[in-house]
This record gives C-alpha cells, structure tokens and sequence, in this order.
C-alpha cells in the first residue's frame, strides 16, 4: 500500500507540448503498477492539471480516457511535439568558440531533443535534412567544415 501511495502523484502539466510525452508516460507507468481505478484517476488527473491543459479538459474528469484523448490530440501531434523541440534549440546562446558553455548548453538541448523524439517514437525526425541544416547552421564555421566533411549521407 505505501508504493500505490508513493507513486500516486502525478508530475504537473500546464499544456507545454515537450512534457507530454513523460506525464503521459508517468500516467500509463503509474496506473498500470499501481491499478488505480477510473475514480483514483479522476482525482489524479485533476491534481496534475492546470494551465491551458486544466482549460481544455476541465469538463471531462469524469471520462479519464476522454481527457487523456483531448490533450493527446492538442499537445501529442507531432508536429507540435517537434516544432516546440526546435525552437527550445533555437532558443539556446549561439555557440562561441571562446565559451565552451555554449556548446554544453546546446549539446545538452539537442541531446534532449533527440531522446524526447526516440520516446515519442518520432525516431524518423531525427533524419530530417531541414533540421540537420537548421542544427548545422547553428555551429561556428569550422565545425560547419568538419561536418560536411566527415558525413557520409545527410
């Protein structure tokens, strides 16, 4: 009975496309473990949500599955997920030679962004030349030069 209760909670969401992939996850994880019934996950579900996610489904806590469809169809596209992934990216400092933070803080947001899309099972993204040439274009000159050079198909 204390792990149902310690895994209980569920993590907040607010609408933010790039987190629903892990509070969906967290749900499914939790509910299956645990065995929650469709009432415990009405008070879940209302505990978790605020934001423009509380505004869309705020109506439909009595239908766990229907709010969970609802959020699925406005924030769990794809196009979404990757636009809000690609502008977190562009969103970091440029990369300058002379702060080796900036290349941590941007490998850190790509690496990110490439393992919410494995999760995601939008693997096929990670292919795109459009964001292969946006990601590119974002590194400093001679980087550029090492790139084209040492890849084979892109």
């Amino acid at each position: 009975m204390a792990a149902r209760h310690a895994v209980s909670a569920l993590p907040t969401f607010a609408g933010e496309p790039d987190k629903w992939v892990r509070w969906l996850s967290s749900y499914n994880r939790s509910t299956a473990f645990c065995g929650f019934s469709e009432d415990e996950n009405i008070e879940r579900l209302h505990a978790s949500f605020n934001g423009t996610a509380l505004n869309l489904v705020e109506g439909l806590f009595m239908l766990p599955s229907e709010a969970i469809e609802t959020l699925k169809r406005h924030f769990g596209r794809p196009s979404v997920m990757v636009d809000t992934l690609i502008e977190k990216i562009r969103k970091t400092p440029t990369i300058k030679t002379d702060r080796p933070e900036t290349f941590i803080e941007f490998g850190a947001a790509v690496r990110n962004a490439c393992e919410y899309l494995r999760v995601a099972k939008l693997e096929d993204h990670l292919s795109n030349p459009k964001l292969i040439d946006e990601l590119v274009s974002r590194l400093p000159g001679h980087m550029q030069i090492d790139w084209a050079l040492d890849c084979d198909e892109y």
